[in-house]
C-alpha cells in the first residue's frame, strides 16, 4: 500500500471532543517494513474549508518484517575443512525484481576468521531469466541482488512467497577450526529504494542459523618404542632407556593454551 484516499460523510452532526472510530477493510500492507503515516482531515462537504487535521506525529503504523525459513549446509562439517557453503531461503513475503538478500557471516570466536575477497555466489530456484549477483561484499556482510531480464519491471516477482532459493558460496571457504556449533548467521531480505533499504523477511532457522562441526582427524599417527623393549611384561623405565615416540600430522593448528591428550 503506497497511498490512497477515503472519504466518510457524516449523516448527523458530530459533537466536539467526540471519539470517532473508522474501519477500513480489505487493505493489504506493503511488502516491506516502513512507517506508514495516516493523515486525517475533517472539513465541510460543500466548501474546501478544513476543520481539523491530524499532526505528522499521529497515525503512524510501523510495519514489522515477516519470517523466512533458512537452512545452511557445507561440503563437509569437519572442523577446519575447506569447500562450498550452501544456504536455502524460503520467504514468507515475495521479493520483487531488484530486491536483495543480506547475509552476515559469523566472525570472531566460533565464526570465520576470513573469507575469500572474491566470493563467488551461484543460485538455483529463480524464475527463468533471473540471476543472483553480488551487490556488495565486505566481510562479514554480503548482499546479493536478484535481477530479472533487461525488459523486466521492478514490480515483477523475483522470488515468490513460499518458494525456495538455494545459494552456493565459494570457492575454498574454510570452516572454524574447532568442533561444536559455530556462531550464528544473520539473514534478511531487503528492498532498496534510493539510498534506503527496508527489511522484508528475517531468516529463521530450525535449531539455529549455524553449522555444527565435528572433530577433524589426526593423520599419520605413529606409536613406536625408542628401544626394542616391546616384549609383554617389560615396563617403561624412568631413565630414558625405553620410551614411546608418538608422531602425527595435525589437521588444524593448535592455538596458545591448547593441549594434547593421550589415552
Amino acid at each position: 500500500l503506497r497511498s490512497f484516499q477515503a472519504c466518510y460523510v457524516a449523516k448527523t452532526a458530530i459533537a466536539q471532543h467526540s471519539i470517532v472510530t473508522l474501519t477500513i477493510s480489505r487493505l493489504i500492507n506493503s511488502g516491506y517494513t516502513l512507517a506508514q503515516t495516516w493523515k486525517l482531515v475533517s472539513g465541510l462537504k460543500l466548501s474546501p474549508s478544513v476543520i481539523d487535521v491530524s499532526s505528522d506525529t499521529d497515525g503512524i503504523l510501523q510495519l514489522q518484517p515477516g519470517t523466512a525459513n533458512v537452512s545452511f549446509s557445507a561440503d563437509s562439517l569437519l572442523a577446519g575443512s575447506v569447500g562450498n557453503l550452501y544456504m536455502s531461503f524460503s520467504p514468507q513475503t515475495a521479493v520483487t525484481n531488484g530486491g536483495m538478500l543480506e547475509i552476515v557471516f559469523p566472525s570472531g570466536d566460533g565464526g570465520f576468521s576470513s573469507l575469500p575477497s572474491s566470493l563467488v555466489v551461484s543460485a538455483s530456484g529463480l524464475p527463468t531469466g533471473y540471476s543472483a549477483m553480488v551487490q556488495s561484499w565486505q566481510f562479514p556482510v554480503l548482499r546479493v541482488v536478484l535481477r530479472g531480464p533487461a525488459n523486466s519491471s521492478a514490480a515483477e516477482v523475483a522470488l515468490a512467497a513460499g518458494s525456495t532459493l538455494r545459494l552456493t558460496f565459494g570457492p575454498s571457504i574454510q570452516l572454524a577450526a574447532r568442533s561444536g556449533a559455530m556462531a550464528t548467521f544473520s539473514i534478511r531480505s531487503l528492498l532498496a529504494q534510493s539510498d534506503q533499504t527496508f527489511s522484508i523477511d528475517i531468516g529463521v532457522c530450525t535449531g539455529g542459523c549455524q553449522l555444527t562441526l565435528v572433530p577433524n582427524t589426526l593423520r599419520t599417527v605413529s606409536v613406536t618404542a625408542a628401544l626394542s623393549y616391546v616384549r609383554a611384561g617389560v615396563s617403561l623405565d624412568t631413565v630414558g632407556r625405553n620410551s614411546l615416540n608418538i608422531s602425527f600430522v595435525m589437521a588444524n593448528a593448535v592455538p596458545p593454551g591448547g593441549y594434547f591428550a593421550i589415552a
